[in-house]
């Protein structure tokens, strides 16, 4: 059983995406994480290092808040892949 992919999640979660999702695969890299599961290198656990929430209390035309990733080096983002 697959979760449906969710671009932004809130709070804790834990979501398990099929190989074969399209999404999940365009995110594998794109969200600044770090790997927080040394013991077992069978399951990939990651953590997100947050979302930046803009301070001016920034917002789109239809009234939902502007939200962006945070940036991360290529170093990093090759270091998860």
């Amino acid at each position: 059983q697959y979760d449906a992919f969710q671009e932004w999640t809130d709070g804790y979660v834990r979501y398990i995406y099929s190989s074969e999702d399209k999404n999940a695969q365009r995110h594998l890299s794109g969200w600044a994480m770090r790997n927080t599961n040394n013991h077992n290198c069978q399951i990939l656990k990651k953590s997100c290092l947050g979302v930046v929430v803009c301070s001016r209390n920034c917002s789109l035309p239809d009234g939902s808040k502007l939200q962006l990733r945070p940036a991360i080096c290529d170093k990093a983002r090759q270091k998860q892949q």
